[in-house]
């Protein structure tokens, strides 16, 4: 993750931080921010100083010290507009917290950033975890809140520029389990309000050729599966602009087990017990799986998201090493890019 902190935020924030743990009032977004400064792994922190500022900052306050525990990932880029309007970043997951709203931050935007301003910062971290994180509990699908496909839709609320699958039955498509009632619905909700034509949509799926029942796979039924369903699944290139990846998750089974079924974007991850073929469970079947949906905003799901994203590079990267041409097909249409993992 990148975390970009302009330095009022930072000196405001802890200031009620400090006030408010005397008093034994801190709230939850304070306290989910300063987890997110102080203990997530893997990220680079960005300060809108120049390194002498930031000295003059340690010494104004001391306990600005633990940002010194990201030594070489810490990073001073003086003032932040200047910043993005002389660079072109490419970020996977981009949280800015900034001080005040401002015309040019239109730039941050349209790169996918999730953005957090001083005055109502705590008001948005309630909102994302009241509206993003839920449960659906398919033992009772009428009680639930969401009851369809298209329900899904509030996950486009959030910023996306890459979707990422690992579920083996993802495309099947004989019997119940049609994709036109599964993955087609589901990602026109998750896409639902993401349709610019100048940046496409990264979607990346891990799966299995799956043969219909009592029937074998062979290398060529393996390339007519991923070959008809990239074709199916460019149709929704009409409404959506696409990047689309598949990988066949089914070549390296001894040092690699994507059994749990998993949908990731920038800055959510859902999970699914039985996989994504819900259409008749949402008709009349009842069933003991249940779909949770939480952001990073959470520490144990942006610990899971980070294992599963490297796991999932290390499959990419490893299946490319296999020589033998007897092998089924890796990838379809080509090797997705490895820098949405980084």
């Amino acid at each position: 993750m990148e975390i970009f902190i302009e330095h009022e935020f930072l000196i405001d924030f802890y200031s009620d931080y400090s006030r408010c743990k005397v008093n034994n009032s801190l709230t939850e977004p304070q306290n989910v921010l300063n987890i997110i400064f102080t203990e997530y792994a893997e990220t680079f922190l960005f300060l809108d100083l120049i390194e002498t500022d930031f000295k003059s900052l340690l010494e104004l306050d001391p306990s600005f010290g633990f940002l010194l525990n990201y030594q070489s990932q810490l990073n001073f880029t003086g003032p932040f507009k200047t910043y993005f309007q002389k660079n072109d970043p490419k970020f996977r997951q981009a949280l800015l917290c900034l001080n005040t709203k401002e015309d040019w931050h239109q730039i941050l935007t349209e790169l996918n950033c999730l953005i957090l301003y001083k005055d109502d910062y705590q008001e948005t971290i309630v909102s994302l975890i009241q509206d993003q994180h839920f449960k659906i509990n398919f033992s009772n699908i009428e009680k639930q809140k969401i009851k369809s496909w298209k329900d899904f839709s509030l996950i486009s609320e959030l910023p996306i520029d890459y979707l990422i699958f690992t579920d083996n039955y993802l495309l099947v498509d004989h019997g119940s389990q049609k994709i036109q009632h599964n993955i087609i619905p589901f990602l026109n909700s998750i896409l639902a309000k993401n349709k610019r034509e100048d940046k496409a949509t990264t979607l990346i799926i891990l799966t299995k050729a799956s043969p219909p029942p009592y029937q074998r796979p062979s290398p060529s039924f393996t390339e007519r599966f991923f070959s008809d369903n990239y074709k199916n699944l460019k149709r929704l290139e009409k409404t959506h602009n696409l990047n689309i990846y598949l990988v066949n998750s089914s070549l390296l089974p001894y040092d690699y087990d994507f059994h749990d079924r998993y949908l990731f974007t920038n800055f959510s991850i859902l999970t699914s017990g039985k996989g994504f073929n819900l259409y008749p469970y949402f008709k009349k079947s009842k069933s003991t799986t249940k779909i949770v949906h939480e952001t990073i905003l959470k520490k144990d799901a942006y610990e899971e998201y980070c294992d599963n994203m490297r796991m999932i590079k290390n499959y990419i990267k490893d299946i490319g090493k296999i020589n033998d041409i007897n092998n089924p097909m890796r990838y379809f249409p080509a090797k997705p890019p490895l820098t949405i993992f980084s």
